[in-house]
């Protein structure tokens, strides 16, 4: 939404691409510059696959999208997992390998909550469907659901120490990696 390319022409390519594939309501830019025909209408599903760990304001571009939800709406957000890079091949404990220039955030599931709560929206881990396989099934990914709260907006529960232990789990990943413990093919979770 905020990240702009190097590409824009390949970018167009792609839209008008999906657009003769029948897929009309494809757009580049940020919320505040949709198209009105876009934000003239509500939507069911807002969907963000390794979109949100890229936007210079998560927040901000949460809140402007909530907007445009349906009754009911939900936005689902994939982003790469910080808290479980040691359990797959990919990247196979590389920290340095999982974080780069391009992610202006790393998130857990307790950082979304926060996110989602200071925009006044829930959030909630979901689970991907066990037969679903995409170019990153291979990689931690963690997915999470935003909507508007039926009721009282739950405050997120914080744990104590939260970052100093996610913080350490970091470090000690990267430990092993340079000392040579890898995940194996056969003990690698599956997303």
């Amino acid at each position: 939404l905020e990240y702009e390319t190097l590409d824009a022409t390949h970018l167009r390519d792609l839209i008008e691409f999906g657009r003769s594939k029948g897929v009309p309501n494809l757009w580049y830019g940020t919320v505040e510059e949709m198209p009105t025909s876009l934000t003239s209408q509500r939507w069911g599903l807002i969907y963000l696959h390794h979109v949100f760990e890229h936007l210079q304001s998560p927040s901000k571009s949460l809140q402007s999208l909530s907007r445009l939800l349906a009754p009911g709406g939900r936005i689902l957000t994939i982003v790469p997992d910080v808290t479980r890079i040691d359990q797959f091949t990919n990247p196979n404990g590389d920290a340095l390998k999982f974080f780069h220039v391009a992610h202006k955030f790393n998130y857990t599931v307790p950082c979304l909550e926060v996110v989602g709560h200071a925009v006044g929206l829930a959030a909630a881990p979901a689970t991907p469907p066990p037969e679903l396989t995409t170019a990153w099934s291979e990689m931690p990914e963690l997915w999470m659901e935003f909507r508007r709260p039926n009721g009282e907006l739950p405050t997120p529960r914080l744990l104590r120490g939260a970052g100093e232990r996610a913080l350490n789990y970091l470090l000690n990943t990267e430990r092993r990696h340079l000392a040579g413990f890898h995940v194996l093919p056969s003990t690698a979770i599956e997303s």
